[in-house]
């Protein structure tokens, strides 16, 4: 499959990676047939696309003749979704693919108002619908376009009471009209809901309806209301859905603003989200998958707990049945190294040498707070940003009962006490491992310098994937709470 546009998943492993289940394959005919033909266009070539998650993908490509006349054909059936017929010049308009073989013809000076159809029930409903919301639409702009107009003339305090009251009366009217034209469009809605249920399109209409939440229940219970059944309208055990462009934005919604953003919630609220899909359904690939990638790369102190338990959850157990052993072996390597640091467990001891050869345990440092930080004398942004945390510790960090265990990422002795010297690290816990052989790359993930991880008194992870700039911020916050709780 060719990519309609340059952003793809590039994280752990790409969608374009989904070998779709096709429902048939024929030898001798078509499959799937979609004749099609545009008046006014200048285009010769055109590409037959569909949505994955906040993508697009082309799945045909066919040439267009003079006529404006072409043919999207091929031996195994479309899956079904919403996909998008897309012509260079950046004119593209969506169709249904339920059924598999039907024709239509439209315009290019207007896509909804010249569309027919024959032959698909599904997208005569879906064409039918918006010629009649783009015609309530034309009528309702202007009204709502002079509404605007009286809201602005009526802060205008020179007014006098009768034409004050004369705008107030025409902007009552006009809000009439524009409630009305909402509850036909509600009505024509319901309409379809009750009498079309039954077809896709009409599931795709369903899949955007808010939650209606109980008016009557009481403020304190609406929100849990409208998030257990946050996901009522939309039928994620149906793998169409999978191809519009609905499931990603709730499946985000979901996770980011309507789940507490920690690890257990987030955790808790995936597991929900995943169990709503079939099992050994391509809505649940796509779903493990793009949890998956989200908490993979998330750049959110402590989220890759959500990666670690969807290894062990999902991949581990074989429910994520299209890994193979190659993406497995990664991705549990990736989870394995992830758990060793993962927030509130004991972070992994570290027994490495001082600058007297001397040496020193990480987790035998007595103190409050713990900070081991990891830096390379020749990165950078550790020679911008140490100087800032020696001045923090000096002045803040110290006398409130916080230690720094400095780890240097070189086995270059002279150069690493050199640094400590000319930029006054003397009184943190300064060691190296000469011989790489502590594993304190694996064991902290550390493929880059600076990096800060701060423990607890027992040595439990606190906070990780933090800046030295942060460290300031989040160490007052601490040591506030921490206090407020004695």
């Amino acid at each position: 499959m060719k990519k309609l546009y340059i952003s793809t998943f590039i994280l752990l492993f790409s969608f374009l990676a989904f070998a779709q289940k096709n429902k048939k394959t024929v030898e001798n005919e078509n499959a799937y047939e979609i004749t099609v033909k545009i008046k006014n266009t200048t285009d010769s070539v055109c590409y037959l696309a569909y949505h994955l998650g906040d993508k697009k993908y082309i799945k045909d490509t066919t040439f267009i003749n003079k006529k404006g006349e072409f043919v999207f054909a091929g031996k195994e059936e479309l899956p079904g979704g919403i996909y998008i017929v897309y012509f260079p010049n950046k004119n593209n308009f969506e169709i249904i693919v339920n059924e598999q073989k039907f024709s239509f013809e439209t315009d290019t000076n207007n896509f909804v108002t010249n569309f027919n159809t024959e032959n698909s029930v599904e997208n005569k409903v879906f064409y039918d619908y918006l010629k009649f919301t783009s015609a309530i639409n034309d009528k309702a702009m202007p009204l709502s376009n002079e509404r605007n107009e009286i809201l602005e003339k009526l802060n205008d305090e020179s007014l006098k009471n009768k034409e004050k009251e004369a705008l107030e009366s025409r902007k009552t009217e006009i809000e009439t009209i524009l409630k009305g034209f909402e509850k036909d469009i509600k009505d024509y809605r319901k309409n379809l809901f009750d009498t079309k249920g039954d077809l896709f399109v009409v599931k795709t209409f369903k899949a955007v309806e808010e939650v209606d939440v109980p008016t009557d229940l009481p403020d304190s219970l609406k929100f849990n209301y409208y998030k257990t059944h946050f996901f009522d309208n939309i039928d994620l055990g149906d793998d169409r859905m999978m191809r519009t462009p609905l499931v990603d934005k709730k499946v985000e919604r979901y996770l980011e603003k309507l789940t507490l953003q920690i690890p257990d919630s987030v955790i808790k609220e995936a597991d929900r989200l995943i169990s709503l899909a079939k099992p050994n359904s391509e809505m649940i690939k796509y779903l493990i998958i793009t949890v998956t990638n989200k908490y993979g790369a998330s750049k959110i102190m402590c989220m890759d707990q959500v990666f670690v338990h969807m290894i062990d959850k999902y991949y581990k157990t074989g429910v994520a049945y299209w890994a193979d052993s190659a993406q497995l072996a990664k991705l549990t390597d990736r989870a394995r190294t992830l758990s060793w640091t993962t927030c509130d467990q004991p972070a992994p001891n570290l027994m490495l040498r001082d600058t007297n050869d001397i040496f020193q345990q990480l987790y035998k440092v007595d103190a409050k707070y713990t900070i081991a930080y990891f830096w390379d004398p020749d990165c950078g942004h550790c020679k911008k940003v140490t100087p800032k945390l020696v001045e923090l510790y000096d002045t803040f960090l110290k006398e409130n009962g916080v230690k720094i265990f400095a780890i240097t990422t070189t086995n270059q002795k002279g150069k690493w006490v050199q640094f400590i010297r000319e930029k006054g690290l003397h009184q943190w816990i300064n060691v190296y491992d000469p011989d790489y052989k502590s594993g304190f790359r694996q064991l902290y993930d550390i493929t880059s310098t600076p990096k800060v991880f701060i423990m607890d008194k027992d040595k439990k992870i606190i906070a990780k994937q933090i800046g030295v700039e942060q460290v300031e911020e989040y160490m007052r916050q601490k040591i506030k709470m921490d206090n407020e709780k004695k």
